[in-house]
Order: structure tokens, then sequence, then C-alpha cells
């Protein structure tokens, strides 16, 4: 008896242990909101036509570089190109050394290279028609930049520019030299003024005009239920789980994106689809 006595309040301990409730098996609801952000932009194409002749002989590394930097900067919204004028002395067309959508290094290669010759003879007319015709899949610019006063070759620069115009080639004029009635009657072609570009710092004022940064993309978005905190709520970048605090936070709209995470929302304007998954565990 006294064996059966040691072990019965145990026996009787364990009777007593209740099974897990219903609701303490019950994991938190997770609410999911999945958004797909396609590409629907189309990139411009821009060929840029550099006169190398006397106007450009003190300036060349200056512009060139100007023009790299731009090149590096806004390659994602615009395809550059490149046609260098003339290519050495004597009047006669001068064919783009990088199209549009080309290879990003050789252009800037090039540019970065170019050099001014000693002459006044430009072909800028011949140069210009020489372009490739119109894509028809997105917008196209040509920018002249030169700092002469015309064609120094007995070209028409202006009738140049209105065949452009009516290909569906539309013209921009920065003006590296002295004011050029001709040159303004370019820049009307395409229904701008001439850029300016004398300096170095009108030059750039020019070219951010030109290109302006891309405007930055949305990056907030509503989430599926209300969080308590942070530390409920996981947001996915193509699968890839993104960091709190250092790629998003919470707002009162829901969750905004920045730094990478909203470049690359940004680029998918051009590249491809990406997908944001945004889940929310044991919201309201």
């Amino acid at each position: 008896m006294a064996g059966v006595t040691r072990f019965f309040p145990a026996l009787v301990l364990l009777g007593c242990i209740e099974p897990p409730s219903a609701f303490e098996n019950t994991r938190p609801e997770v609410s999911v909101q999945k958004v797909s952000v396609a590409a629907t932009g189309v990139p411009k194409n821009v060929t840029l036509v550099l006169d190398r002749s006397f106007a450009l002989t003190f300036r060349a590394v200056e512009v060139g570089e100007a023009l790299a930097k731009v090149v590096e900067a806004r390659q994602g919204d615009y395809r550059f190109g490149l046609s260098l004028a003339p290519a050495g002395p004597g009047c006669g067309a001068t064919a783009p050394v990088v199209l549009p959508g080309g290879d990003v290094a050789e252009l800037l290669a090039q540019l970065r290279g170019v050099t001014a010759t000693d002459t006044e003879e430009n072909a800028l007319a011949e140069t210009l028609l020489a372009l490739p015709p119109h894509d028809t899949t997105r917008e196209d610019w040509v920018v002249l930049l030169t700092g002469a006063a015309g064609d120094f070759c007995a070209g028409d620069l202006v009738d140049a520019a209105g065949r452009l115009s009516r290909r569906n080639i539309s013209p921009r004029v920065v003006n590296l030299g002295y004011p050029s009635p001709t040159l303004d009657d370019v820049a009307a072609v395409g229904g701008k003024k001439v850029f300016a570009g004398r300096d170095a710092t009108s030059l750039k004022q020019s070219l951010d005009a030109l290109f302006p940064s891309a405007p930055i993309a949305v990056c907030t978005y509503a989430l599926p239920a209300k969080p308590a905190g942070p530390a409920q709520v996981e947001v996915l970048l193509d699968g890839e789980k993104l960091r709190y605090p250092v790629d998003w936070e919470l707002v009162p709209a829901g969750v905004q994106l920045f730094g990478g995470a909203c470049e690359k929302l940004q680029r998918s304007r051009y590249d491809a689809r990406v997908e944001l998954e945004l889940r929310v565990t044991g919201g309201s």
C-alpha cells in the first residue's frame, strides 16, 4: 500500500492536465497583398551631335566630360547615341559613331577622348541628315551642340532640322558660343529655345534642363491590414525580404520604400516587371 500511496498523487496531477484549447493553437492571421509593377515607360532615343570645328578648340575636354556625366547618370531613361562633325577637313556627311541604344562604353570613350579640328568646315546640315530613320517605337531627339553660327559648308541647317522634324526626330540646340539667329531658328523647329552653353556653368544648367532627373517612384503602398507596429510587417521585393528601417518604414498611408528598393521600382518603368509583397501578421 505504501508503494501505491507514493504514486497516487502523481497520477492525480497528470489527470488534471488539460489539453491546449483551440484558441491557444490558433496562429495569428497573416494578411498578404501582392503588387505587380510592370514596365510602362519607353526611354527616348537621343543622338548627341557634337560640332568639333574650331569653336570647340579650347573646350573639347570640358564639353566631352559634361556629356559623359549626363550619359552615365541618365542612361536608364535615355538611349544615347553620338555623331561627331566633322570627321576631318572637308565637307561631307558624317555617320554616327554610336547609334542610340548602342555600346555605352564606346560612347563614353568617344566623349572623353573628343578633340577639336582646326577648321571652320563643320558640315552640320549633312551630319543631321545622315542620322538613322526615326524609331517608331519611341520618341526621337537630336541634340546639336555647336559654337558655330551655322553650317560653314554652305548647308542649310534650318532646312535640315525641318527635314528631321518631318521624320519625327525633334531637334534641340545647345549653343556653345555667341548668340546666333540661325541656331535660334533650328531650335524653334523643335518648339524650344536655344540652350546656353558658353561656359561650364551654363552648359551644366542646360544639360540638367534637357535631361532632368527622373521623378522619384511612388514608393508608398497601402497595407492589407493595420499593424500595431513594424514587427508585424514583412516587405518582400521580388521575393527578397527588405530591412526595416533601412529599406522601408511605416507611414500613415501604409509602407514607404526608399533607397535601393525604391530605385528598383523606378527602374522597373523601363526594365521588367517586379513584384512587391506586403505581409501583416495579426493586424486589425
